[in-house]
């Protein structure tokens, strides 16, 4: 008999539906034995969303590329692409020695598909999948930064839970999933949870951002992302779920567990 392999639940759904509280309701009911991946985390670079984004000036990418190169020389005598930690710290120190970072960040578009490393956010579901473990990825959103924790290693469950805006929108990812929800709440509510929740201090599981900057940003970006890129991806959802009030996530969690015990998924060995 082979090795049980992990049962993976994508949530998706807008900013601020309750994909969060979902993805936290279902890790209670089996607290020892659920991981919780978010696709926040794998956002990629600043120094790729800069470039991806085309957020420089001609002049200002040569600036950077410059820069880059005369303060990590090391870095391109290898011929090897940028490692993640000289891309944050190159970027973040240019950019703040040129008084370029609070326009760069307001000019950042968090919001479209491009902006996700949907590459290794596959190839971690893969390996914890497989019973390997994987370093744990954060991004900070208040230098638009991403950190490999590759000393803090998270560790395969037999329930992996992965939420985000757009994890449906790439077809090899969504096929990872065992079972695939959206949870369909109203923008009115969206807006109202995302701004009480960005405001906050990150010690209170906010992200300590500034409320006008925030609502500049939503009209922006975040209600035109909404539409192009979260919204259509509901019809690749194996369930929909009313995210206004909690009781629909409540019957659902109860009915997971026996659904969940019911598989019989295995790898070889």
């Amino acid at each position: 008999m082979g090795q049980k392999q992990s049962y993976i639940i994508g949530v998706a759904g807008g900013s601020g539906s309750g994909k969060t509280t979902l993805a936290k309701r279902i890790a209670e009911s089996r607290p020892e034995n659920t991981l919780i991946l978010s696709c926040d985390d794998y956002y990629k670079s600043l120094y790729d969303l800069v470039i991806v984004q085309n957020l420089l000036e001609p002049r200002e990418k040569k600036l950077l590329a410059d820069f880059l190169e005369k303060e990590y020389p090391n870095a391109f005598s290898a011929r090897q692409g940028m490692a993640e930690e000289i891309k944050n710290q190159g970027v973040l120190k240019f950019l703040k020695g040129q008084i370029l970072f609070e326009k760069v960040m307001k000019q950042i578009n968090f919001d479209l598909p491009e902006d996700i490393d949907f590459q290794l956010l596959i190839c971690h579901l893969k390996e914890l999948r497989a019973g390997r473990s994987v370093p744990r990825m954060e991004h900070i959103f208040q230098e638009g930064v991403r950190e490999v924790h590759e000393d803090d290693r998270i560790l395969p469950k037999p329930v992996i839970v992965v939420e985000g805006l757009m994890i449906f929108f790439d077809p090899k990812l969504r096929n990872l999933f065992n079972l695939r929800i959206f949870v369909d709440t109203s923008e009115k509510t969206c807006r109202r949870r995302r701004f009480k929740r960005d405001v906050k201090r990150k010690a209170e599981n906010g992200r300590d951002l500034k409320l006008g900057a925030e609502i500049e940003k939503y009209k922006k970006f975040v209600i035109s992302g909404r539409r192009q890129y979260v919204e259509p991806t509901k019809q690749y959802a194996d369930m929909t779920l009313n995210g206004e009030t909690l009781r629909p996530f409540e019957k659902f969690v109860e009915l997971l567990g026996p659904w969940i015990d019911a598989q019989r998924l295995y790898i070889p060995k």
